[in-house]
């Protein structure tokens, strides 16, 4: 029983690292419906200069701005000669490749294996585990009838 909790909880939410980039997601998700709030407010998107920290303090519409999943900084720039900006989370290596490599950004994006271990294609010990586990539901689903089977009294004939 507890392998199957083990296969079911890895199947339902992934690893670590993929839950650390939904927290990710959801958490700019979160900053850029700040940076909307503190746009209606002032007029503008905060200057690069200021930040994110523009979206904290008295009137703003956040206390803090947390750190990302890794520890690090979510970062913030604006794009030049527009009124539109780019915000994303430097990901595992913590290092800003504006959005791409293993970054961590809003919208659709495919994360590779090799930074985070999702999107990987399955291993040898990975589907042995799973063979192993429908062959177990498999044997358990054929022993669980026949025990009922013993156990339900034949119906008599003669009657």
């Amino acid at each position: 029983m507890p392998l199957l909790v083990v296969v079911v909880v890895q199947v339902r939410f992934g690893t670590i690292q993929d839950l650390k980039v939904t927290k990710a997601e959801a958490d700019l998700d979160a900053l850029e419906t700040a940076l909307h709030m503190y746009k209606s407010k002032h007029g503008g998107f905060p200057l690069e200069t200021e930040g994110l920290a523009a979206l904290t303090g008295d009137g703003e519409p956040l206390l803090r701005v947390s750190k990302d999943p890794w520890g690090n900084s979510y970062l913030y720039h604006q794009v030049a000669g527009t009124d539109s900006y780019a915000l994303y989370s430097p990901g595992l290596d913590d290092r800003d490749n504006g959005g791409e490599g293993d970054d961590v950004i809003l919208g659709p994006k495919q994360y590779r294996c090799v930074d985070y271990g999702v999107n990987c294609p399955p291993t040898a010990g990975q589907i042995s585990a799973w063979t192993a586990l429908v062959l177990a539901v498999f044997c358990l689903g054929v022993g669980l009838t026949r025990a009922f089977a013993a156990l339900t009294p034949a119906a008599d004939p003669g009657q």
